[in-house]
């Protein structure tokens, strides 16, 4: 049995998924990569499918799939999902307890990667306390723990991927206090600002950078838009500029994928994100989705 990200006709690719608000339409972008089989697997949720919830451990939700030839890391925004492999055949989000999921706009990011990439995961996500809900470690899986790893996937494409630990008496910013400052730029962010202590836009001198919330979404080509109320999804762009940082690919875009929203509560939680790096494309697909901001100086969506 062999475990990857797939393609709908069973094509073994490294893929992103946006699930759309208001049912189960989707849009995803892919690349072709060539298959690793399973050995073993990790799933993590702050909301567990049997509707247990933590408030406290980490704000992430993902699957690491694994053996010794390699495997992938499903990073993903779904409460509940995906269902325990021990409560028998996968169902998907289809039933009475995900219809929050089908309302809410969310993403889905899969990557395949090599042995050494995998090895890079396990020490990663130790240091956000995710909140584990099934697992299985084969006995030649190796675990140890840094606070940021480099991911490079099978295909042979860069990754960055940044955590940070569950803090309760300093918080930070997964955006502001660790993506942006390493990249030297401003990231227009997507996030769930649903509720109270939502952190509204940030410009210097406030910040170092800009940190600007993303209020509405249209994509041309569905001719679909949605406001950022009922996007339940966490990803980011960089805003482009004359001073970033030399040693990221040249200035390139970055567009990064996690499982962290700008909201107060949230700096003191432990969480992360992908990003990729040097794929040019990616950036400007996700910048072009973008339809409306809220500046710095606007009155924040309630």
């Amino acid at each position: 049995m062999h475990l990857q990200s797939y393609s709908f006709h069973h094509v073994p690719l490294r893929w992103l998924i946006l699930k759309l608000p208001h049912g189960g339409q989707y849009v995803y972008v892919d690349s072709s990569y060539p298959a690793g089989p399973l050995g073993g697997y990790v799933m993590y949720n702050d909301e567990w499918p049997n509707g247990t919830v933590s408030f406290h451990l980490a704000h992430a939700k993902g699957v690491l799939g694994f053996e010794q030839d390699g495997g992938f890391w499903l990073v993903h925004s779904a409460p509940k999902f995906p269902n325990n492999p021990s409560d028998g055949e996968y169902t998907g989000i289809c039933c009475e307890e995900f219809w929050g999921q089908l309302l809410e706009g969310q993403n889905f990011m899969c990557i395949s990667m090599r042995p050494a990439a995998l090895n890079d995961v396990a020490k990663l996500l130790r240091l956000p306390t995710l909140f584990l809900y099934e697992w299985e470690l084969p006995l030649w899986s190796t675990l140890a723990y840094p606070a940021m790893a480099d991911l490079v996937t099978g295909g042979g494409e860069p990754f960055m991927a940044f955590a940070k630990a569950t803090t309760p008496l300093h918080g930070f910013g997964i955006y502001e206090d660790v993506i942006e400052p390493h990249f030297g730029a401003g990231m227009e962010v997507q996030s769930w600002l649903n509720g109270r202590n939502a952190i509204p836009s940030q410009c210097p001198p406030t910040t170092q950078y800009e940190s600007l919330n993303v209020r509405h979404v249209y994509i041309r080509a569905a001719n679909r838009g949605w406001d950022n109320t009922v996007d339940h999804s966490k990803w980011s762009v960089s805003i482009p500029n004359a001073d970033q940082n030399a040693s990221w690919n040249g200035g390139q875009g970055a567009v990064c994928f996690g499982d962290m929203n700008r909201m107060e509560a949230q700096l003191f939680r432990g969480g992360g994100a992908m990003c990729f790096t040097n794929n040019t494309a990616v950036w400007q697909t996700f910048r072009a989705l973008i339809f409306a901001i809220e500046g710095c100086h606007d009155v924040p969506k309630t």
